[in-house]
């Protein structure tokens, strides 16, 4: 490695610690819903949040029963956001190997010096290391990326490779059930153009394609047999309006929002998609491999549909982040087997690395100030819930729309008003009626925004509950209240001092 190599790996490096460190107490809410359905995990041996009602209210049954083996090791409520900071780690690393230590093109090495400039920005560390399963997605995501093209070139397959292939595929929809689509496009990948040949290698090819869908098929079954159902509740929960404008305009916005995370990795994917197109049609093989190309930089148009058609409500990028970058990850691997192929003219490849510079540098204040803020703000909260003795509430039922800490920290019944943990019935459920449920539930506690409890009025009377407490889920650009309410009084709380005298203030 050339000492400019080096003396960059040291700054990645500093640069990693002082923001993790600072960050350190920084989850997003959702972190500890995973970590409950872990803790029931391990001592009943069920997937199930509330206990003894099994439900599918997690986006990842692999991370749930990754937490809940390294629950033995560590019950800290911090451990989701060590297993994400390590994915995250590990993906930075791989990254960082690449784009140092590897023999690329050109352009693959300008593509992954920019792609490292991407992820170490404040905004990816707050989606990558959140506690949530998106950094280790994206991990599994980038290993089909490394590895794709190298396998694609195999023209003979071992049974090693065809059983480490079919493992991958039943890790991955385990992971999340939509890397279906990445396991279907995927095959193509793996297969490699030899799949669009006519020659003895398409044997091999097939044989790469059909086992890594064998694990994919066999998840499937596993999940349908123990749950009834392919799609998690939170996804059946969280279908929208049903218009398709909206879902797009959410999009647009969140992908806007997360500035040199968000912004960056659409560019580069659109850039890295044209550049490897380049590489492949001044190759040999154009057509068969513009094929895989395709398979290849499928994945985020498609899920972008899908979501469309089903009126999705997205919560954050990090539901788009694994088919950006896999594609982005798979476009500069490709570029790297196709060396011997590279196009003639280079002529834009400084002055795009230039643009792309300023662009980064000019959304880098934005991207900072607002990442902090965010993550920094959730950190107060999560601080907040832990220093809050609300263990007594073990045995009481608890209304709230973000379960996560309010859940984990009182390990009370939980009635969700976004209907994500308490069943497919209640997912179902249209939003008035989740609400109604919860009102009925004689809860002993309200953990809502002023917008839930404007919703919950209808059906409860506010005036003799006081909020005994605020926590602020900070978002980015706007403040995310939620008041912990008691009936009557606060005094359950206030006699072992854990509420400030000026706590205490009806909800408007």
């Amino acid at each position: 490695m050339k000492r400019s190599g080096m003396l960059a790996c040291v700054g990645i490096a500093i640069w990693l610690f002082a923001v993790l460190f600072v960050t350190r107490y920084y989850m997003l809410d959702d972190a500890l819903i995973h970590l409950r359905y872990a803790a029931h995990l391990q001592t009943f041996h069920q997937i199930a949040y509330n206990g003894g009602q099994q439900d599918y209210g997690t986006s990842s049954i692999l991370y749930v029963c990754l937490l809940a083996c390294l629950r033995w090791l560590s019950n800290s409520p911090l451990l989701p956001k060590a297993v994400s900071v390590a994915f995250y780690l590990l993906l930075v690393a791989g990254i960082t190997f690449k784009t140092f230590r590897a023999q690329q093109s050109k352009w693959g090495s300008i593509l992954g010096a920019s792609l490292l400039m991407v992820v170490l920005s404040p905004m990816a560390i707050r989606w990558l290391t959140d506690g949530m399963e998106t950094g280790l997605v994206l991990f599994l995501v980038g290993l089909l990326a490394a590895f794709g093209p190298s396998i694609a070139h195999r023209n003979q397959i071992t049974f090693r490779t065809a059983l480490l292939l079919a493992l991958y595929g039943f890790i991955l929809v385990l992971a999340r059930v939509e890397l279906c689509l990445l396991v279907a496009l995927g095959a193509v990948v793996v297969a490699g153009p030899d799949l669009f040949r006519s020659d003895p290698s398409r044997k091999a090819a097939l044989v790469r394609a059909c086992s890594l869908i064998s694990g994919a098929v066999l998840a499937v079954a596993g999940i349908l047999v123990y749950f009834h159902h392919l799609l998690p509740d939170t996804a059946v929960a969280k279908i929208a309006s049903g218009e398709s404008l909206e879902t797009l305009t959410t999009i647009f916005r969140m992908t806007a929002s997360s500035f040199a995370f968000g912004l960056g990795l659409t560019v580069l994917y659109l850039t890295s998609a044209i550049i490897a197109l380049k590489y492949i049609r001044e190759g040999q093989l154009s057509r068969e491999r513009t094929l895989v190309w395709i398979a290849a930089n499928a994945s985020y148009p498609i899920l972008v549909s899908l979501a469309c058609l089903r009126g999705q409500y997205i919560q954050g990028v990090r539901y788009l982040v694994w088919p950006l970058g896999f594609s982005v990850l798979w476009n500069i691997a490709d570029m790297q087997a196709n060396n011997q192929s590279a196009p003639a003219r280079t002529s834009y490849l400084r002055k795009w690395q230039l643009t792309f510079v300023a662009v980064f540098i000019c959304l880098l204040p934005f991207d900072s100030f607002f990442g902090f803020h965010s993550m920094m703000g959730r950190s107060r909260a999560f601080l907040k819930m832990r220093a809050e003795d609300l263990s007594r509430f073990s045995n009481s039922t608890i209304v709230a729309g973000d379960v996560g800490f309010i859940g984990y920290f009182t390990q009370g019944r939980i009635c969700d008003t976004e209907g994500l943990v308490n069943g497919r019935r209640v997912a179902e459920l249209t939003i008035p009626q989740r609400y109604q449920r919860c009102a009925a539930s004689n809860p002993a506690v309200f953990f809502v925004t002023h917008a839930q409890t404007e919703e919950l009025s209808r059906y409860v009377d506010f005036s003799r509950w006081k909020a005994c407490f605020a926590v602020n889920y900070q978002n980015v650009n706007q403040d995310d209240t939620h008041s912990f309410m008691l009936p009557g009084n606060c005094e359950r709380l206030s006699a072992q001092g854990s509420i400030a005298a000026d706590g205490v203030r009806l909800v408007q």
